[in-house]
C-alpha cells in the first residue's frame, strides 16, 4: 500500500514523495517528501479511524511537523481512490493557511 501511495503521489507531481526510513518505537509516518507533513498509510480488513488519528497525532509530533494525513486502502479501487483522512480541527487549519 506504501508502494501504491507513493506512486499515487508522483502521478499528482510530488515527485519528491518516497518511503521513509523506518525509526523503531519513534515512529514518524510512512511517507516523506513533502516539508511539513507526516504520512500514514493504513491497509487493513477493519478501518479505525479514531486509532489512526490517535497515531497520526504522535507521529506528528515525532516528526516535527505541522500537518498530518492518514492515506487509508479502499478496497477494490486504486490508491488515488482511496481516503485521506484527517481531523475536523486539521481540515480548518489547512484550508486557513490556504486563505479562505
Amino acid at each position: 500500500w506504501e508502494t501504491a501511495c507513493v506512486a499515487a503521489a508522483h502521478a499528482a507531481g510530488y515527485v519528491h514523495v518516497e518511503r521513509k526510513a523506518q525509526h523503531g518505537n519513534v515512529d514518524k509516518g510512512d511517507l516523506t517528501g513533502i516539508p511539513g507533513w507526516t504520512i500514514e498509510c493504513k491497509n487493513e480488513k477493519t478501518i479505525s479511524l479514531a486509532a489512526y488519528m490517535d497515531e497520526l497525532a504522535v507521529e506528528k509530533v515525532n516528526n516535527g511537523t505541522t500537518h498530518g494525513v492518514a492515506l487509508v486502502k479502499r478496497r477494490g479501487k486504486s490508491a488515488g481512490q482511496g481516503y485521506a483522512v484527517m481531523t475536523v480541527e486539521a481540515f480548518f487549519d489547512l484550508i486557513k493557511e490556504a486563505g479562505w
